[in-house]
């Protein structure tokens, strides 16, 4: 008798997604956001929206209302005197710093 062997081969396939690999391609890096339901990479921030110079004068709630209409917002939190936003970078959150008659007083940027 002679015997038979049977071989069974398995396919995976990997979806990989590729930001901006750094000085030795080891590393990728990009930032996360997650824009309504659905995570987003944004590999070069500069080609965001912002500043926002026109927020200038208004109130903390009418420059919001400016901002969220933007693509690639995730956050925008209004930062009443004597408090402060933690340092570190995030593209798709925007901070307006107000004084205590609730008015801009920094061009709001992302970060």
């Amino acid at each position: 008798h002679a015997s038979t062997a049977s071989t069974t081969t398995t396919t995976t396939t990997t979806t990989t997604t590729t930001t901006t690999e750094d000085l030795f391609g080891l590393f990728s890096f990009g930032y996360d956001c997650e824009i309504d339901g659905r995570t987003e990479i944004i590999e070069d921030p500069s080609t965001l929206s912002g500043p926002w110079k026109e927020c200038m004068g208004l109130t903390g709630e009418e420059c919001k209302n400016i901002i969220e209409q933007e693509p690639y917002i995730e956050t925008v939190i209004i930062v009443e005197p004597r408090h402060a936003m933690d340092r570190r970078y995030r593209p798709c959150r925007v901070g307006i710093y107000v004084d205590s008659n609730g008015i801009v007083t920094h061009v709001p940027g992302r970060g």
